[in-house]
């Protein structure tokens, strides 16, 4: 069963407190041959990051804790906040997240598992040519994170 509960983040990039939805707990039935999760129930996806309604702000849960560079902030305001409407759709969720992680730096890992669950999210919305544009994106990211010894061997 999903379960999902409202807390409140703060953003680092405008300071402003908002709620969003977090994800409790979630069990999946199924995997399609990429990976993706078949929930039980409500699919969870768009409630594992979260987006700041007043400048785009995307990112997971710990991303909200973390100081953010006069760079993030500068293009947070130049290329998400013009693109925000009243209340981000999923997809745009982790599209402005994606981006948020590749101006933070953060490593190819996250980077491709990121893109990974956008694909995931545009396969639910039916938007056909913007999941095979994050699957190709997750493909580089991810053969980038192999080179960078960055997967544990588990993983591999």
């Amino acid at each position: 069963m999903t379960t999902i509960f409202r807390t409140a983040l703060n953003c680092p990039v405008c300071d402003k407190l908002f709620e969003t939805e977090v994800v409790g707990s979630c069990g999946f039935a199924d995997k399609d041959s990429d990976f993706c999760p078949r929930y039980w129930d409500a699919n969870p996806l768009p409630s594992f990051v979260h987006c700041c309604p007043s400048c785009g702000f995307a990112g997971h849960e710990d991303d909200f804790e973390r100081e953010v560079t006069s760079e993030m902030r500068e293009r947070v305001r130049a290329k998400i906040t013009p693109r925000l409407g009243k209340q981000p759709i999923p997809l745009d969720k982790w599209r402005f997240a994606v981006w948020c992680g590749e101006w933070a730096k953060r490593p190819s890992l996250d980077l491709g598992r990121m893109c990974m669950t956008a694909s995931w999210c545009c396969r639910f919305l039916g938007e056909w040519r913007e999941e095979q544009k994050y699957q190709k994106r997750a493909i580089r990211f991810l053969t980038a994170a192999l080179k960078a010894d960055e997967v544990r061997d588990e993983e591999r």
